[in-house]
């Protein structure tokens, strides 16, 4: 029994498939993100800014004042879940809330961390805040 080249062709093809979903899956479950990149913390996958732990540490606070910090970033990261979980709300009013609770966070580090520290944290934020500004940005 003699099959047609296009049937021969069809099972090759379908078994390189198999084969490279299979490479790539056990590829990936072995793989391990590399160092440089967050792992997911307290603050949760993707959430691009550093952890509390790490503000204390770079910016040298004291056990008042990095009560103070972490208080204000847990509001803030509760006050940003509750938004995302709020589904009525249009992409564009959900976009201004949350730069309104980032501003409120804003105001409220300033008060409490010295000019200096302020600043070496606003250097921390920049890459996030830098991710951010495009979507924020007005649209002509």
């Amino acid at each position: 029994m003699k099959l047609p080249k296009s049937l021969i062709l069809a099972a090759l093809t379908t078994g390189s498939l198999f084969a490279g979903v299979a490479v790539l899956q056990a590829q990936s479950a072995t793989n391990q993100p590399p160092a440089s990149q967050p792992s997911a913390g307290p603050r949760g996958v993707g959430a691009g800014g550093p952890t509390p732990d790490q503000i204390a540490t770079a910016l040298k606070l004291n056990d008042a004042t990095n009560a103070k910090v972490k208080t204000i970033l847990d509001a803030q990261m509760q006050k940003i879940r509750e938004l995302r979980q709020d589904t009525k709300l249009s992409p564009a009013d959900r976009r201004a809330k949350v730069l309104a609770i980032r501003a409120n966070t804003i105001s409220q580090m300033k008060a409490v961390l010295t000019p200096e520290q302020f600043d070496q944290w606003q250097k921390m934020n920049q890459p996030r805040q830098r991710r951010a500004a495009p979507a924020a940005a007005p649209r002509q």
